[in-house]
């Protein structure tokens, strides 16, 4: 079996449009890298009837085998081992930061969507902001994001 490194810009459009031009390059994928695009990259890899091998995909609908034939987990959904850590230590309150980049700000929104799903509240989805007003507006959101539910309120930082 030979394999090739497929070079994948960071920001999602341009990974995507990427992707869509290693179509002939591959029989099956590992990866996208980028969570951002794992929608369409697995509908595409449908469409090419080939296999996409996925750890970062974070979207739980992506399990579907009806919807999504030629999509994979290598390994378990990062939003499931994340539910377990957190109804083990019984955290309840969560709020998740992401940096501005729209890598992070779809993950973040894709993980809340994903723990909704499965019970989980989440008290904020934001990102920092790109100047000490906006950084310090998000920091008061976070504050007044609600009472403390569990033992401990938590915030995700992503990227981690």
């Amino acid at each position: 079996m030979d394999f090739v490194v497929l070079q994948e810009p960071c920001e999602t459009s341009k990974a995507l449009t990427t992707f869509v031009y290693y179509e002939k390059e591959a029989d099956a994928f590992i990866g996208p890298g980028n969570p951002g695009y794992c929608n369409a990259a697995t509908l595409l890899g449908k469409n090419w009837d080939k296999a996409i091998f996925s750890w970062a995909c974070i979207n739980y609908e992506l399990e579907r085998i009806q919807s999504y034939p030629t999509f994979a987990r290598i390994l378990p959904s990062p939003t499931r081992v994340l539910y377990t850590v957190l109804k083990y230590f019984s955290w309840a309150n969560i709020g998740i930061v992401s940096s501005n980049e729209d890598i992070w700000v779809d993950a973040a929104t894709k993980l809340a969507s994903s723990l909704r799903n499965q019970g989980l509240p989440i008290g904020i989805v934001a990102s920092i902001g790109n100047n000490d007003t906006e950084m310090e507006n998000t920091l008061r959101n976070i504050q007044n994001a609600g009472e403390i539910k569990g033992k401990a309120k938590l915030i995700l930082w992503l990227p981690l």
